[in-house]
């Protein structure tokens, strides 16, 4: 802000206000803040995932298999034994349950990230417009000698947001007329006065969540999208895992 005084006790003038930045700070910014609501919701995802599994607990799924080997070692001590049999069937149908749970849990845990992805997924496409819009009006006010501190001030606090929704970088003032570009990857998502769309899908057979340009490519995400769109938790290794313990258990069986 610059100003001059118009006299004893006649207080100043404003002539100016100068728009103090610094792109490689605001770079550094943009980064930061991408990267910690990235850490923040693989926190959050991989937590629920933790609370999914149960462990350590006597309920959880180790417990439980220990039991059931355990149970198994009884029957072969004492084969006729109809109250040793009656408990190792108990035992196996608490752990195909706890595994059935499990993947269940694991199967929401997958669908509240991906819900999470196209939700925020909307926002990006909304503030990337917005972003553009700016553009355009800080172009519009530069060329005409007006002041754009105020405009770039509100293009700031919108690219931290997209930064923190998806991993943004930016490309400052390319054209030299006071717009930025926003990047994912090696893609503009904000060109000048113009933006993409990014659309997602979600997998109706794994539930994972899909991220394209308008050309069909992929997107490489970042920030919270990133993070919810890279923790696939496949529950079906679990319901494959069912199957393996039946069959060991069967061929235990045979041996004995």
């Amino acid at each position: 802000m610059s100003m001059t005084a118009t006299g004893i006790g006649q207080g100043v003038v404003v002539l100016g206000v100068t728009r103090l930045d610094d792109s490689n700070a605001d770079a550094q910014d943009v980064s930061a803040q991408a990267n910690a609501a990235s850490t923040a919701q693989t926190q959050s995802v991989l937590g629920q995932a933790q609370a999914a599994f149960n462990e350590p607990s006597s309920s959880g799924i180790a417990s439980q298999l220990s039991n059931f080997w355990s149970q198994w070692d009884n029957v072969a001590a004492a084969p006729t034994d109809q109250a040793a049999r009656a408990t190792l069937l108990a035992s196996a149908g608490e752990v195909a349950s706890t595994f059935n749970q499990t993947a269940t849990s694991l199967t929401q845990v997958q669908a509240g990230a991906s819900a999470g992805a196209m939700t925020d997924l909307s926002e990006v496409n909304r503030e990337a417009a917005q972003v553009a819009s700016l553009n355009a009006d800080i172009i519009a006010a530069q060329g005409g000698g007006g002041n754009a501190a105020g405009l770039a001030d509100q293009r700031d606090a919108v690219i931290k947001q997209l930064s923190q929704q998806i991993g943004v970088t930016v490309r400052p003032d390319v054209a030299a007329n006071g717009s930025v570009d926003l990047m994912l990857g090696s893609e503009s998502l904000v060109q000048g006065i113009s933006s993409q769309v990014v659309t997602g899908s979600v997998s109706s057979i794994t539930g994972a969540v899909s991220l394209t340009w308008p050309d069909g490519s992929t997107v490489a995400a970042g920030g919270q999208i990133g993070a919810r769109y890279g923790r696939r938790l496949e529950p079906r290794p679990l319901r494959a895992l069912i199957v393996v313990v039946g069959i060991l258990a069967i061929v235990r069986l045979l041996t004995m």
